[in-house]
């Protein structure tokens, strides 16, 4: 089942069926940039969308961030509205340590909603691997992830068993992150990202168990002068799922322009960046998700305002 479609398959699963974990809880590229970028984002994450994809990485975050994304799935399909909002928060407590929390909420109107609240710590260690001769950056991260299912119920689907204790589900999650630049003077501008989430497999089913399957997501990132070149690769429920995107700064970096792709959609979009004050500056991005294997929609629009001081 291809990523796009497993999405709108979550807007029926209410009718008469147990809930599918394999199909619950997958990442709908929550901010504009990773939409942009076609989801390649594991060795990147340096913004507070990272608390969602490698909490490892936003030890890169060198002052406060906060930002807000919304935005609507697939428009212009007549079955239902699909709609993301997400918020996230990224807090250098030292030059080597990073405090996040994010919350994200996907959902289909009338329907279906899923809700991701999340929690991560990351910390620099070079100066222990230093000791065995590693010259580069390498950070572990955690996260706990706090997860709720809510189906609306009608009159219907309330006298399904199914549904016998509610339409509500709960569960967590914990994920583990690495980060790591493997040396700036002989592979200058390459990093790497894995993540490995759902390690404990919660249980997601109603009326039988059904677990959240584990999830791998290993990424690469090529920084050369003004582009970078972010590319994944992620394994869940023995499904592959290749990303790859491109990021370009105009104007003195004030501007990004991007582009990507998971093969099942393509995405672009564009960054702009300003300062209020000399410590407070604003961002805001745009991302656009064209399906390739769905019809009669105009695609997918996400926005994203941030602030960092």
């Amino acid at each position: 089942m291809t990523r796009s479609r497993a999405l709108l398959c979550l807007l029926f699963l209410a009718a008469a069926l147990p809930s599918k974990a394999r199909s619950a809880f997958l990442d709908p590229y929550w901010s504009a940039r990773v939409a942009a970028l076609g989801g390649a984002f594991t060795a990147l994450s340096d913004d507070p969308a990272g608390t969602l994809y490698n909490a490892a990485a936003t030890v890169k975050v060198k002052r406060p961030k906060v930002h807000f994304t919304y935005a609507r799935l697939f428009q212009g399909l007549d079955e239902a509205t699909l709609s993301l909002s997400q918020f996230g928060y990224v807090h250098p407590v030292s030059a080597k340590a990073a405090f996040g929390l994010a919350w994200a909420s996907f959902e289909t109107k009338d329907l279906y909603r899923e809700d991701t609240g999340v929690l991560t710590y990351a910390r620099r260690l070079e100066d222990w691997l230093a000791g065995f001769g590693y010259k580069g950056e390498f950070s572990l991260g955690v996260s706990v992830r706090y997860l709720t299912q809510a189906f609306h119920l009608d009159e219907r689907t309330r006298r399904d068993p199914v549904f016998i204790n509610g339409g509500r589900n709960q569960a967590y999650t914990v994920d583990a992150h690495i980060y790591a630049a493997p040396d700036p003077e002989q592979l200058e501008g390459l990093s790497l990202g894995l993540s490995l989430r759902s390690l404990n497999q919660p249980n997601l089913g109603y009326r039988q168990t059904e677990r959240l399957p584990k999830e791998v997501a290993a990424g690469l990132l090529y920084r050369w002068d003004r582009y970078a070149l972010p590319v994944d690769v992620t394994l869940r429920a023995n499904e592959i799922t290749p990303h790859m995107g491109l990021e370009a700064e105009f104007l003195d970096k004030s501007f990004k322009a991007r582009v990507g792709s998971d093969l099942d959609q393509v995405g672009t979009g564009f960054g702009i960046g300003f300062p209020i004050t000399r410590r407070i500056a604003v961002a805001v991005d745009y991302g656009f998700l064209w399906p390739l294997k769905i019809e009669k929609t105009a695609g997918s629009h996400r926005a994203t305002v941030g602030l960092e001081f």
